[in-house]
Parts: C-alpha cells; sequence; structure tokens
C-alpha cells in the first residue's frame, strides 16, 4: 500500500493561505492547466478570443506511455480521444515550462479569465460519485500535493481562509468537471463512430459554438446578449439530444 504524504503540522487546518505572488505555480513544468469547455467560454468572453487565438494558447497533451488508472485519477478530467490517441486539453507552455501568460514579474495576464485549476490552487476539492452531476455534493476540500511541495504561501503564520467563499470556488469547479466529463463522452463517441475528426480545431469550434448559436448576431445587440447566454449555451448543449456535427 502507497504511504500517504504526512502534512507539516503548520500546513494542517485550520487551512491557511495568502498568495506571496512566488510564480512557482505557474512555473511548474510538470503540472498541466487542464481546461474544461467552461474555462474556454469564459476565456472568449473575457478576452474576446476566436478559434485562432486559441489554437495558438492551448493544445493536446499526451503521456509518452499508456497512463496508469493512478494517473488518470490525478488528471481529474478524462482523456479526450484524438487523431493520435486519448490527450488531454491545456494551455500551451513557454520557455522552461511556464505558463505563457505569466508576466516577468510573477502576475497573471489574463486573471479575470484565469482556469478552473487556476482559481482553486492551492487547494484541492474533490467529490465522489463525479460521474453524474447532481444537486448536494458532498465537496472535501484539502490542500492540493503539489501546493504541500511548493507554495510558500500556505500554513505558517499566513492569515487564514474564508471556508465559504472557498468552498463556493470548488463547488463551481467541481461543477464545471462534472459537465465536462458528459461532453467528453460525446466527443470521443462521435471520434469513435467517425462522425468527426479528433482534431483540436474541431473540438474547440464545437465549444465557441455553444456561444455563437444562442448570441446576437453581431456588434452591439450579441454584446447585450452575450453574458445572459453563456450559461444559457452550456444547458441547452448539454441536453441528453445534444450530437456533434461534423465540421
Amino acid at each position: 500500500m502507497e504511504n500517504k504524504p504526512v502534512v507539516p503540522k503548520n500546513r494542517q487546518k485550520p487551512f491557511r493561505f495568502k498568495c506571496v505572488e512566488c510564480g512557482e505555480c505557474c512555473s511548474n513544468p510538470d503540472t498541466i492547466v487542464n481546461l474544461t469547455y467552461s474555462d474556454i467560454l469564459r476565456m472568449q468572453y473575457e478576452l474576446n478570443y476566436r478559434l485562432q487565438d486559441f489554437l495558438k494558447i492551448v493544445g493536446f497533451y499526451k503521456f509518452d506511455h499508456d497512463p496508469t488508472p493512478e494517473e488518470l485519477e490525478k488528471m481529474v478530467i478524462p482523456p479526450i480521444l484524438t487523431t493520435n490517441g486519448q490527450a488531454f486539453l491545456g494551455l500551451r507552455k513557454g520557455a522552461k515550462g511556464k505558463c505563457i501568460f505569466l508576466s516577468k514579474k510573477n502576475k497573471c495576464k489574463i486573471y479575470a479569465a484565469r482556469p478552473s485549476i487556476c482559481r482553486t490552487f492551492p487547494f484541492h476539492f474533490h467529490s465522489k460519485p463525479i460521474e453524474t452531476p447532481k444537486a448536494g455534493l458532498d465537496i472535501k476540500m484539502d490542500y492540493a500535493q503539489k501546493a504541500l511541495e511548493y507554495c510558500p504561501g500556505v500554513g505558517g503564520d499566513k492569515p487564514p481562509i474564508d471556508p465559504e467563499y472557498w468552498m463556493d470556488i470548488g463547488k463551481d469547479a467541481i461543477s464545471n468537471i462534472l459537465k465536462e466529463v458528459i461532453l467528453i463522452k460525446k466527443w470521443n463517441t462521435a471520434v469513435e463512430t467517425n462522425k468527426i475528426q479528433g482534431l483540436a480545431e474541431n473540438y474547440l469550434r464545437i465549444i465557441l459554438n455553444m456561444v455563437e448559436e444562442t448570441s446576437g448576431t453581431s456588434g452591439q445587440s450579441r454584446k447585450k446578449t452575450k453574458k445572459k447566454s453563456y450559461q444559457a449555451a452550456i444547458r441547452e448543449k448539454l441536453k441528453t439530444k445534444t450530437t456533434l456535427k461534423k465540421k
């Protein structure tokens, strides 16, 4: 049986955290910033990104071996079928494995649009079962293992966190993951049955169409309706009868 890591006493409950802007969490070359479709839509909304913009900043990451069940569990989100096998959608990295959106002053260039995995750090939220979204999920919160390894902003004399604030962030992240699982299942089935080609461009186009199909036409009209349609489009696209059209 694998031994669980020992959590230092100064990093046990009550949870304490204050970001010291060291940039470590955004510089770890072994960390993949997984993206859900909700993250993509948030970035589209906040940054006004289009398909060609996303193709420059996201990519499909693959293991260099067949991933073990333990490795897949750590990824949280299931793999996406592509023309090159199973992969995970995530932000591209820059020099030495740093996030491409980390500034020289260790500031996030897209802070308002940052992905859920960044929003929840240094905490890890989990709930079971994760297969189906449901009301009243029993969500638990702990320090993320990577935070215990290198984050100087947790524990010690740092201020206690607001648990309600962080649990709201965690619930939102878990909800987005659960809905992402549904989309990935639909996508994988479509790829397996040759209804769509497993390309990053096709996957991103489907996600971006969630907003485009229910927003106003363009210009000011679209700007006024966009925020409301962000959630409405998600609900419409994730109905059981939803199918993925070949592009």
